[in-house]
């Protein structure tokens, strides 16, 4: 449920670097970013998914259809990736961009603290 006042906030998730990431066989880098309140979902949300392509693992990004309305909200994200357009980014690279653009880390890293960081 949203509270009264509240205001949803940029986020991100490791999903390769959760506690969970092995047990989902989660094995190539994996970022879920987007805009989310704290109890009730999210605005929309993306990833940045690192695959296999040509012997080489490279950055993919993948937008889902009810997150296409949130793409306006990233244009400062998406003109940071433009200027390394074409450069292989690692996901601590594209954590930098996120972070530089006031996206907070809510991964869970630790199964004690499984509510994250919000």
């Amino acid at each position: 449920m949203i509270e009264p006042g509240e205001k949803p906030i940029r986020g991100f998730y490791q999903s390769h670097k959760a506690w969970y990431a092995e047990s989902n066989g989660i094995k190539l880098p994996e970022i879920m970013f987007g805009i989310y309140w704290k109890n009730d979902g999210t605005e929309g949300e993306m990833a940045m998914r690192w695959i296999d392509l040509c012997n080489e693992t490279v950055p993919q990004l993948e937008v889902y259809r009810d997150a296409w309305k949130v793409l306006n909200d990233f244009k400062d994200v998406l003109d940071d990736l433009a200027a390394v357009n074409d450069i292989n980014i690692t996901d601590d690279q594209f954590v930098e961009i996120l972070k530089k653009r006031g996206f907070r880390d809510l991964t869970n890293y630790d199964d004690d603290k499984r509510e994250g960081r919000f």
